[in-house]
């Protein structure tokens, strides 16, 4: 079930931020905004955006746990995500270009 929610949530995420996507083979339309190569920084902010609901879901979910995590464990885990877009923004203009 997990693995298939990240499945449908990746190809719902890359409908607006990333490459497009055949249906089912090479020989079959693609579906998606192609914003990867067309408009590198709305798909980092969408990515961005993404990544800040997520930790605060994931957070959520461990306080409703009763997981109690240090400031430097959270941290350790946002600055993860925080590189990841910094990357992307480092690359932007040069990526995905061609």
């Amino acid at each position: 079930m997990l693995g298939s929610a990240l499945v449908i949530g990746h190809f719902v995420l890359d409908l607006f931020s990333g490459h497009p996507h055949h249906i089912f083979d090479a020989e079959t339309q693609q579906i998606g905004l192609g914003n990867y190569a067309t408009n590198a920084f709305l798909t980092v902010g969408i990515e961005a955006i993404f990544c800040v609901v997520v930790l605060w879901y994931y957070f959520r979910q461990d306080a409703k746990n009763g997981i109690q995590r240090t400031t430097n464990n959270k941290a350790s885990i946002i600055g993860l995500f925080v590189f990841g877009i910094a990357f992307m923004l480092t690359i932007a203009t040069t990526s995905f270009r061609e």
